[in-house]
């Protein structure tokens, strides 16, 4: 290699070095590597010297970045120590601002982004039959078409279905419990490919009907109530089901941390029978794993295929209806994946508030300290240099509001779970911080460093240095350009403000909406709980029927009880719906029946909510022996019978081909929310209570008074007197049961209006800094309008003029973002639209106020300006 080209290519290295480093010493260090080339005598020796030379830059720069960085950040400690206040207020701003989008990422990585217990789980998708009219993704798979789906799919590896309830477990001297139980098909392990801990999981001939009981427990099951003993593999419990009660053998225990679906403790095979369960019941959800390189959309139109087949060859027993497929973690977390998006977004305006109201800081820090600059850079700092330091300290304040910020989200996360009720979120959710979370808060520090100190650096740079020297450099041109850029910057926070508060706003007002309306029935001092008697001591007939009744007696003899009704279901978790029929009225095709919720309740169910009777009778003990009486809603009647009485008009339920007995309509009550808050999904119909009513647990709803203070024991351990056998779960206040239901809106909205007030508050204190700093700058020339006669009155109403204005842009540009995006919010919102006029002209006021409070300090400081004070002062 000749010289010349040693010299271009060590130039090159040169590089490595800090750019003022460069500027000082590169071409006398390259003049001394050529005389030292020179002076060698071959080119061996030659060589070295250059290699010497190459790697003492390989050592000498990185030194030399440390020195510099080390100098930087020594002087911005410094710099922060001397304006402790500011810097303080820095770092709680940033920290604020970022630890609410760790916060709210951590959330959405839990659910939305961390991986599914299960292996390969992209290849894991729901699988449900829905109507085509309805749209949407439904819930369920009937078990005969389950069984086509399996014989003639060509994408699918395994399929299975599953269902959740509780399972009765007995046990010797012991009270009987409900434990949470999952049900599935044969292949359901198969699916989910997670291997036992102990002993198998069942196969295809354990879940045929008739085939000897068997169950796998879970981990914890097993430690808990069996001690953990190995030997538990073989042994017989008795279970009791929605099948019955059975002595079941225990074959296989499952791994820690393992649950599906839900907080299932227990496993046991469906053991379906075509001939019971047929293609008119929905009530079993599916769960597929894709053969390799099969897509989602693939299966569907397979599995739709086959559906229209089903659809040609039994057009009486199916509905037109279609199959949807998705991946089942989008599946599981589609309800809670708007909110956490819509969250993520709120946050994001809240860390941006806190930038802008940062680097608004930062830029007055900035021209208070044009002087020290401009001194600094007369004295030989390059403008690099300059802005480095800038740069350097931003980032110092980024890390140690970051510091602060993950402090926050560490003590936030949990207290935000307990703002959820237990069981809706799902049991697989991992909320710890990983990879993804450290990438994250490293990606938001970094990239606001750089948003908090890019102005401030690009004002440094733009510097007239002759100008900041002089006196009068504080009226140069960069001092009216940063003035500008801090206007905006503050006219940008209350923009975003507008739009955390107007869906702040919205948010509340539909958790009021839901949490306020008229539910059709009374929940207060209603406590409900569910009982699951075991089939041997209590058969379907006489049996059962004096359980019930003697369980009814005894729980209305608990002091402080005034009614006791027992139902199927409690109001808000019914959700049994079947087909109606009306006599007289066309008959339908199963496609084009209407569906109604089936309650069947015993006398009383309706005094102790306290619905009233519209027309006719409530449910009495005759009923019982001579079951085929209803009653029905106040909109199954207006439909039907209008103008005219109900009663004694005939109804009968499920498939019009299955010619199910009539029943006599003898009441009508108002129609009630059974099912959701959100909507009168379907009107409803009421049966009364028999003995051969087929289910095998019961929900007791149980009205007090204040006499009670602790109903769910005392009602609990007056059924353990009955029969120790009866197992007693769920025990809740009907509230609590409202107040679950409307958690997420809740949810949304404390969290909403947190944000929102922490930008309004930040936006606030940005609007005072500014117009407090604008305030001082404006010293002498306030000064000079209050010597030529001008009152304290004009100077203030100048001063709230000029933060009216960015007050003023700010709700300008504000209100028509909200216009646009609070579009996005519609489908979460009830009984409010997303352009309620209300709503905005509530922000608008709030907006106004915060800024008259923000500038009126800074007003009235201006008034009492010394004009001869202000006058020397120049």
């Amino acid at each position: 290699m000749s010289r010349d080209a040693s010299i271009r290519l060590y130039r090159g290295l040169l590089w490595l070095y800090p750019l003022e480093f460069r500027e000082h010493f590169s071409q006398e260090i390259c003049l001394l590597l050529a005389d030292n080339l020179r002076a060698q005598s071959n080119g061996r020796r030659r060589f070295a010297v250059w290699l010497a030379a190459v790697a003492a830059v390989f050592v000498d720069a990185p030194r030399e970045h440390y020195r510099m960085i080390r100098q930087d950040v020594i002087y911005a400690l410094r710099t922060m120590r001397r304006e402790k206040l500011t810097s303080l207020i820095a770092i709680l701003v940033l920290a604020l601002g970022i630890g609410s989008s760790a916060t709210i990422f951590n959330l959405v990585n839990g659910l939305l982004l961390h991986p599914l217990p299960f292996p390969e789980q992209d290849r894991l998708i729901s699988v449900a039959e829905s109507s085509r009219t309805a749209g949407g993704f439904g819930a369920s798979v009937a078990f005969p078409n389950y069984l086509d789906f399996v014989r003639a799919n060509r994408t699918l590896e395994s399929f299975a279905l599953y269902s959740s309830g509780l399972v009765a477990l007995r046990r010797e001297g012991q009270d009987a419990e409900n434990i949470p139980g999952g049900f599935g098909t044969g292949p359901l392990f198969r699916v989910l490919g997670v291997q036992p801990l102990l002993g198998r999981t069942p196969a295809e001939e354990d879940d045929r009907p008739n085939a000897a009981p068997v169950a796998v427990l879970s981990e914890d099951l097993w430690r808990t109530h069996f001690g953990g003993d190995p030997a538990v593999l073989g042994k017989t419990v008795l279970m009791g089901t929605m099948f019955g009660i059975k002595a079941t053998q225990v074959i296989g225990v499952m791994p820690h941390g393992f649950h599906f679906p839900d907080d299932a403790q227990l496993w046991m095979p469906l053991q379906l029978d075509v001939a019971t369960n047929t293609r008119t019941d929905h009530w079993l959800r599916g769960i597929a794993r894709l053969k390799r390189h099969v897509t989602p959309e693939q299966a569907q139109t397979d599995l739709r295929v086959i559906m229209d087949q089903i659809s040609r060859d039994h057009p009486k027993e199916t509905y037109g209806q279609t199959v949807n497929t998705a991946l089942f973690q989008t599946r599981t977390t589609r309800d809670v994946r708007p909110v956490l998006l819509t969250l993520m977004a709120a946050v994001g305006f809240v860390l941006l508030i806190a930038c802008a109201n940062i680097a608004s800081l930062m830029l007055v820090r900035a021209a208070a300290r044009q002087r020290e600059i401009a001194v600094r850079g007369a004295l030989g700092a390059s403008r690099s240099r300059l802005v480095r330091q800038f740069v350097v300290e931003s980032g110092l304040l980024g890390i140690l509001g970051a510091i602060g910020g993950i402090l926050m989200s560490w003590a936030a996360v949990p207290a935000l779970l307990r703002l959820t009720p237990a069981g809706t979120l799902p049991v697989w959710a991992d909320f710890s911080a990983d990879l993804r979370t450290w990438i994250f808060i490293v990606s938001v520090t970094a990239g606001t460093a750089l948003l908090v100190g890019g102005l401030p650096a690009l004002s440094a740079s733009r510097l007239n240095l002759v100008d900041a020297l002089k006196e009068g450099g504080r009226s140069s041109t960069a001092g009216v350009a940063g003035a500008r850029v801090r206007a905006c910057l503050v006219a940008a926070e209350v923009a975003m403000s507008v739009l955390l508060l107007t869906g702040a706003g919205l948010m509340i007002r539909t958790f009021l909406n839901l949490e306020r309306q008229n539910l059709g029935y009374r929940v207060e001092n209603v406590t409900t709980l569910y009982t699951a008697a075991p089939n041997d001591r209590y058969p379907q007939g006489p049996a059962s029927g004096q359980l019930v009744e003697r369980i009814g007696r005894e729980l209305a003899s608990v002091p402080g009880v005034v009614y006791v009704a027992a139902a199927s279901d409690v109001p808000i978790a019914d959700a049994w719906g079947r087909s109606l029929t009306v006599e007289g009225a066309p008959l339908l095709s199963l496609r084009d029946t209407p569906m109604i919720n089936h309650t069947v309740v015993t006398p009383g169910y309706f005094k102790t909510l306290g619905i009233p009777i519209l027309e006719g009778r409530d449910f009495n003990p005759s009923d019982q022996a001579d079951p085929h009486v209803t009653i029905v809603d106040a909109g199954i009647a207006r439909h039907y019978w209008p103008n005219q009485s109900a009663l004694g008009k005939r109804v009968r339920f499920g498939p019009p081909e299955d010619h199910e007995p009539w029943h006599t309509v003898v009441g009508v009550v108002p129609e009630v929310r059974n099912q959701e808050l959100r909507q009168l999904r379907r009107n409803s119909v009421y049966i009364p209570y028999e003995d051969r009513y087929d289910h095998a647990t019961l929900a007791w709803l149980v009205r007090t008074d204040s006499r009670l203070a602790s109903p769910g024991e005392a009602l609990r351990r007056r059924i353990a007197q009955i029969d120790r056998n009866v197992a007693v779960s769920d025990v809740a206040t009907l509230q609590q049961i409202v107040d679950e239901s409307i958690w997420q809106e809740r949810f949304f909205a404390t969290l909403l209006a947190f944000f929102a007030a922490l930008a309004m508050l930040m936006a606030t204190v940005g609007l005072y800094g500014v117009m407090a700093y604008t305030v001082s700058r404006r010293t002498h020339e306030l000064g000079i309008r209050m010597a030529l006669g001008a009152s304290a009155r004009e100077i203030r109403a100048m001063v709230l003029l000029q933060s009216g204005r960015l007050v003023g842009a700010g709700l300008a540009v504000g209100v028509v973002a909200a216009l646009l995006l609070t579009r996005l919010l519609e489908e979460q919102l009830y009984g409010v639209k997303p352009t309620d006029p209300q709503t905005f002209l509530a922000v608008s006021a709030l907006l106004v106020a915060a800024g008259l409070l923000a500038s009126y300090l800074p007003a009235r400081r201006a008034t009492r300006v010394d004009p001869m004070l202000a006058l020397r002062e120049e």
